[in-house]
């Protein structure tokens, strides 16, 4: 069966992540929706055409209908209203509900009676709670909706690290749980530099607790800080490359851990909610797992506060779907 990936959004994130697809030929078949379906076609015809050059076989459809949506094996969201200066995530709420919530509804119409459903990944902000949104309109299964967000966050913790102790990125290795957000959770006590526990840098002197915490912050605020740099539009190149690397995993099975936001049903003590956790991603429901990590004190209450902003979010999402 020909494996095929709907991208619905054509902005930044969106057009990148189809033109990765295409370079890697991860898809026999990429659909790239939006509202604007000139605009999608624009995208589409362009990456085809790039792909003459990249020598890749990947047949693109550039649309503003759902209809080609069928047969999708993984379906991308990065549809909605971007962060601008100085706007929060939880100020995208209320604009986002209602993007999220008419695509959740055509994702349902067109994919529920697949063989085997699709994935859909979340990357609309508030990224967390779009998911919850997504899972409650689809009712799909748990395994089948997650949002990106603790792998892009992950790779922003290890980037500044490797640029404060002086050492490969892929040499550190560490996890961010919680909510996409400022109350996000860096596990520096699950944190490692070449197999070696972060404390003993601490004690050496390569890295100190003050510039440590200095790194938690930049973690926290990192997306803020692109938007506020870019002043039009927010991060795409890493949330893009955080989407693919998802898709591998899935479509390949291959069993990783990755941090991402995934549905909790008593997981690190939540419930009914989106947060990042570590998980396997895959097709089949019994390989599908959520890794719970042992956490300082400090965590425990970091990842409890994130978790409340998460659950009061969802408290006013419930009340926008009533309304």
């Amino acid at each position: 069966m020909k494996r095929k990936i709907t991208v619905i959004g054509a902005g930044n994130i969106g057009g990148l992540l189809s033109n990765l697809l295409c370079i890697k030929e991860i898809a026999d078949v990429l659909t790239i929706l939006d509202v604007n379906g000139k605009y999608a076609e624009g995208v589409s015809l362009d990456i085809s055409q790039a792909n003459s050059v990249s020598c890749s076989d990947t047949k693109i459809i550039g649309t503003d209908s759902f209809e080609h949506i069928r047969d999708s094996q993984v379906i991308v969201i990065t549809a909605g209203v971007a962060r601008k200066p100085n706007m929060t995530r939880e100020e995208l709420l209320k604009i986002n509900v209602e993007v999220i919530s008419s695509i959740s509804k055509n994702i349902k119409k067109y994919t529920e009676n697949q063989q085997e459903l699709p994935l859909i990944i979340t990357v609309t902000n508030p990224l967390d709670i779009m998911s919850w949104v997504v899972k409650n309109i689809t009712n799909f299964p748990k395994h089948k909706v997650i949002g990106m967000s603790g792998i892009l966050d992950t790779a922003r913790l290890c980037y500044f690290l490797s640029q404060k102790v002086g050492c490969a990125i892929s040499d550190v290795h560490s996890m961010v749980l919680g909510g996409h957000g400022d109350q996000m959770v860096p596990l520096i006590s699950n944190t490692s530099i070449a197999g070696i526990s972060i404390d003993h840098f601490v004690k050496t002197g390569t890295i100190t607790d003050e510039q440590i915490r200095d790194i938690i912050e930049k973690t926290q605020k990192g997306g803020g800080q692109i938007v506020s740099l870019l002043e039009k539009g927010s991060a795409f190149n890493a949330p893009a490359m955080s989407v693919l690397k998802m898709i591998e995993c899935y479509l390949s099975d291959n069993g990783k851990f990755i941090p991402c936001s995934t549905y909790l049903e008593g997981e690190y003590g939540f419930n009914g909610l989106y947060m990042g956790v570590p998980v396997i991603l895959s097709p089949n429901k019994e390989k599908f797992k959520i890794l719970e990590l042992k956490l300082s004190n400090d965590e425990s209450i970091m990842l409890k506060n994130s978790a409340k902003i998460v659950e009061d979010n969802i408290s006013l999402v419930k009340q926008y779907l009533r309304d």
